[in-house]
């Protein structure tokens, strides 16, 4: 997952102890109330939630294990090399492939919902997007409103999950960390926020890996001792996300570039750093998970715990007093041994008269196989729980990535980003990519800092980063849009928002102060209270105030934000306020996608709009295929040249029938996607939709010179492409021949042919080892390395072997598997047949998901308060025990803005069918 932002960005500073009560202050007040969201709260059914339903087998098990971003060359290299023992060890009792294919795009917020739900449209296009009904952009990490629209799917997925299932049929389930939670009980869900966000910015993914198998295990834990007392039964379900890997793969990449590497073969070392340069040494956080994990393993002595050699080469711990007398082991020095893994990185193979490349081999890097070993550690402790508590051998494990990952070391980006390394970037472009093509079309890039109400004629290309602050905070754009009606409402959020902030302050403070009055208590007998007692409150005063007062403008503006949503009158108006704006100035916008893909928007021709132009408008109506062909600013270039002149740009996908497709219409009719590369090979993707059970039928065609895809080399692959396949013919066909772009014609296919308002007029994807941001490796792409990832299954009923896991279709065709299999496969595996889902969407899941988001409001502003995740938060910030049931009021405002029952745009679902296949498990 790529969590930067440039709004966003917080420095390491931030975490020092000095400013410790600031960032508490911080997380607390501007992030408190979907903290607790993510926390999770008990189910909408909770009378309902321990009736077992009769037609599955007792005490059945199921763990799901998503590995974020793992390249699929390195965990088979070092499933090989016998460097995961622990995932090793429960392969044995199943089966799995190297070579699953992800969904389009290969970006985690889009895979969780399809892999959930079995269905390649699930609304979100990526972690951020734009949304073109709306004309907002939407983030799904990091906006707090967002962020809680998406995790409890209170808009979408429109089609059913197996949480939804499971719950409906009243089971029991368990998220110990997920990043959807729609149908998990309140009790049962955990989430490792806090630990996320110190991961991200202070490079400490270790330890977030470490603190979601902490709350899974409690909560696991919880469960089985409930059900042994007789109040309530096992869990059904449990999912786990461990992200440790992706995270530092965006950060140095999947290929080493260090020479030593290379020369010592991939046998690599790493020394601590000394005491005083230890924090802010990188690899620090592997040093210290590595101490905490090796104490839990001595018994009574310093000795070095021999099941750490299945992981490293060699390892020197130090002989000091400190470890001698606190019985903790310090680690000093690590060796481990580097896979040497394929993958598409090296641009000097591509092709002259294409965007066509090679497949190369090199090491991976260190902190990319660090990433891995600290996963299969914890996934040890999961391991010996499920043991301990008499499940694991009724217990199917089902482990795999989201996504690939691809090297992505020549980025567009400003070279004063952290990211950037002059040397590994030698032919980067320093600068985002919407500058770009403002640049190259005529056209100014904002930023937030600018006002263009006082520039009337300004015109600008937009990113969700460089955007100007009309666009920022709508709502304090008075003078533009705003009547006296709608500037009474902003008066009144703000106000409301104002007192919210003092008195969360007020309540903060006192949580600090008692923490410091429990560990002095002694000082606060008698007049000695006024010599100590008294300083230290005073200190705390000030200190609080003044840390809360450098971020109180960004807090009012969330809780401002939370409470104008939740009035329909300033929505309605927002949105014309916000039509005006882009009319009179927007003319390109770069709208979503994990920096490896572009969703490029662009208005269409209109007379009516009120634009400078007269005759461009964000009006409901797309361009149509022409107008996005020719479209330039005055005599500027137009902008698919200058996506054609743009080394990092791979292949441009447009839809010829954009100008037909609208979100409040149903495609009816076959779609024709177009396929162009920098050197105008073109070819089509036709897509066909059968009417009567509503499945998707892909052909492709090529156009002129040479094919874009390379799948088609002289006519000597014709005969093996089908007229007119399914996505699991092309997807065999991808495999089958290895291509370099994996299952573009079914894949993008299957994504295009879609009325979704965050699809942008213009799809390009990245050219081999270029990003379109600021990461050093990524996914969202087709490369073959983003789209296949690993995939094991084992447990009950697995046939045990060293067979590679395939799947069967409908039809009873044996075919190469998806993440579209896993939902199928666990349902039918529970005795629930595997078209469980289809079957739900179409009886029974309408009334579920009103009564599931009815319910939401209640089940937040009754439970915020409980939460063991703020506790823990809380206790890692140095502050105590704070009563947040004195914000209920306030609490229950913010939340005024969920709906009170599901979207009115539902799918047809007769006319529907889940996507996916269903593993094959053993020989029946």
């Amino acid at each position: 997952m790529n969590k930067t932002n440039n709004h966003y960005k917080v420095s390491k500073k931030i975490f020092k102890p000095i400013v410790i009560i600031t960032f508490a202050i911080t997380i607390i007040t501007s992030f408190m109330s979907f903290i607790s969201f993510l926390g999770g709260y008990k189910a909408f059914a909770s009378s309902e939630i321990y009736r077992t339903d009769s037609g599955v087998e007792k005490n059945k098990h199921v763990e799901l294990i998503h590995l974020d971003g793992i390249h699929s060359g390195l965990i088979e290299s070092m499933l090989k090399s016998g460097q995961l023992p622990t995932i090793s060890k429960i392969l044995e009792h199943g089966k799995s492939s190297f070579e699953v294919s992800t969904v389009d795009k290969s970006e985690t917020m889009k895979v969780v919902l399809s892999y959930l739900s079995s269905k390649i449209e699930s609304d979100v296009v990526g972690w951020w997007q734009f949304n073109r009904d709306k004309l907002q952009f939407k983030n799904f990490w990091i906006e707090p409103m967002d962020l809680v629209t998406y995790a409890l799917g209170l808009e979408f997925p429109r089609y059913p999950t197996i949480y939804d299932y499971l719950n409906d049929k009243g089971h029991n389930l368990i998220a110990g960390f997920s990043l959807h939670r729609r149908g998990v009980p309140f009790k049962n869900y955990g989430r490792a926020y806090y630990e996320g966000v110190c991961a991200v910015y202070n490079d400490n993914c270790p330890k977030q890996a470490r603190a979601t198998m902490d709350d899974t295990i409690r909560i696991l834990k919880r469960n089985v001792e409930d059900a042994n007392c007789g109040k309530g039964v096992l869990p059904v379900l449990n999912t786990s996300l461990l992200a440790t890997a992706d995270e530092f793969i965006h950060l140095d990449g999947v290929f080493s570039e260090d020479k030593e590497i290379e020369k010592n073969k991939g046998y690599y070392c790493l020394e601590r750093a000394s005491k005083d340069k230890r924090e802010s040494d990188p690899m620090e956080p592997y040093f210290s998970e590595l101490d905490e994990l090796a104490s839990k393993h001595l018994f009574g002595n310093i000795s070095y715990p021999q099941k750490f050699d299945k992981y490293f080469s060699k390892i020197e711990w130090e002989n000091s007093l400190e470890s001698t007398f606190s019985k903790h082991p310090i680690s000093k020095k690590i060796c481990l041994q580097l896979p040497l893994i394929e993958g598409t990185s090296d641009s000097s193979a591509l092709d002259k008269n294409s965007t066509l490349g090679g497949i190369s081999k090199k090491y991976a890097t260190p902190r990319s196989v660090l990433a891995m070993i600290f996963v299969d550690l914890q996934l040890e402790r999961l391991v010996e729980t499920l043991k301990e508590t008499k499940l694991f051998d009724k217990t199917l494990f089902v482990i795999f990535g989201d996504h690939g990952m691809g090297d992505t070391k020549k980025m567009m980006i400003d070279p004063k980003n952290r990211y950037f390394d002059s040397k590994l970037n030698k032919d980067s472009i320093p600068m985002p990519f919407i500058n770009y093509l403002s640049k190259n079309m005529g056209l100014e890039t904002a930023i937030n800092t600018e006002n263009l109400s006082a520039t009337p004629k300004k015109l600008i290309g937009i990113d969700d980063a460089t955007v100007p602050q009309e666009l920022v905070a709508t709502y304090k754009n008075i003078n533009n849009w705003q009547s006296e009606e709608i500037k009474s409402i902003v008066k009144d959020a703000n106000e409301w928002a104002n007192k919210f902030f003092q008195d969360a302050k007020t309540i903060i403070t006192n949580g600090v102060k008692g923490k410091y009055q429990d560990s002095l208590w002694p000082a606060y007998v008698g007049p000695i209270y006024y010599l100590v007692g008294t300083i230290i409150d005073k200190k705390i005063d000030e200190k609080v105030a003044s840390g809360l007062d450098a971020y109180k403008d960004r807090i009012i503006d969330v809780f401002t934000k939370f409470y104008l949503r939740g009035i329909p009158k300033y929505v309605e108006e927002e949105h014309k306020g916000l039509k005006k704006f882009y009319d009179q100035h927007v003319r390109v916008i770069y709208g979503g996608g994990a920096r490896n893909n572009l969703e490029i928007f662009i208005p269409s021709k209109n007379n009516s709009s009120s634009s400078n132009d007269g005759n461009l408008s964000w009006s409901d109506k797309r361009p149509s295929y022409e107008e996005i062909l020719n479209y330039k600013i005055d005599q500027n270039k137009s902008l698919i040249n200058s996506l054609k002149e743009n080394p990092g740009v791979g292949l441009i996908f447009i839809r010829r029938e954009n100008g037909e497709i609208s979100s409040s219409n149903e495609l009816e009719k076959d779609m024709h996607i177009d396929i162009m590369d920098r050197f105008d090979n073109k070819s089509t993707i036709t897509v066909k939709k059968d009417q009567m059970n509503g499945e998707l039928h892909f052909s492709y065609k090529v156009i002129n010179n040479q094919d874009p895809l390379g799948y088609i080399k002289d006519s000597v692959l014709e005969k093996d492409l089908p007229q007119e396949g399914t996505y699991s013919q092309w997807n065999d066909l991808s495999i089958n021949k290895k291509h370099y772009y994996h299952n573009v014609v079914a894949g993008i296919g299957s994504l295009l042919y879609s009325n979704n308002p965050a699809l942008g007029d213009i799809l390009a994807m990245r050219s081999q080892g270029w990003g379109f941001g600021e990461n050093n490796g990524g996914h969202g792409g087709i490369h073959r390395e983003e789209k296949l990832t690993f995939l094991g299954i084992a447990g009950p009923e697995v046939q045990k072997g060293d067979g590679k896991l395939m799947s069967k279709d409908k039809d009873g065709n044996v075919t190469n598997p998806t993440l579209l299999d896993i939902a199928p496969t666990i349902l039918n595996w529970l005795n629930y047949g595997p078209n469980a889902l289809t079957d739900f969407s179409r009886k029974g899941f309408k009334e579920y998901l009103n009564k599931w988001v009815a319910g939401q409001k209640d089940d937040i502003v009754n439970n915020y308060n409980d939460m063991e995740e703020i506790t823990k938060i809380l206790n890692s910030l140095g502050i105590g025990k704070i009563n947040l049931s004195e914000l209920k009021s306030s609490i229950c405002r913010l939340f005024q803005f969920m709906p009170d029952k599901a979207p009115n745009n539902l799918p047809d679902f007769n006319k529907c069918h889940q996507d996916g296949n269903k593993f094959i498990l053993g020989e029946k």
